[in-house]
């Protein structure tokens, strides 16, 4: 992939604009589409601002992957992220007493290993 398809795929999956991105790394919205048209990758100083933003390495936008340093930091960000996503259920979680929590949470498990498996063997 190129960088600025890896700069989609991310963008894409944080919920963020290319306009939203564009702006917070000060370059042109058009970068994203003459880049991907171009398959270019952009000056150092703006690929480190676009890094920077989208919370993952250079590295990672050039070439797709992450070296284990690297890939451990990517996937503490995206658990930091989750937890943004579902902080609200969590702390409403955490005030229920451990009886009440306790099977919420066995159910909750055992949900997503029935679904996993469920798409595992190719069903929808």
């Amino acid at each position: 992939m190129s960088f600025w398809q890896n700069v989609e795929d991310e963008r894409e999956y944080q919920n963020m604009s290319r306009k939203e991105l564009a702006q917070k790394a000060h370059f042109a919205v058009s970068g994203i589409s003459l880049g991907l048209a171009h398959n270019s990758v952009p000056s150092a100083d703006v690929a480190v601002r676009i890094a920077n933003i989208l919370h993952v390495s250079v590295e990672y936008l050039v070439t797709g992957t992450e070296s284990n340093a690297a890939s451990h930091k990517a996937q503490n960000q995206a658990d930091v992220r989750l937890f943004h996503k579902y902080a609200k259920t969590l702390r409403s979680l955490d005030i229920l007493p451990a009886p009440a929590r306790t099977p919420i949470i066995s159910m909750v498990d055992d949900m997503a290993t029935s679904f996993a498996a469920h798409n595992e063997g190719g069903g929808n």
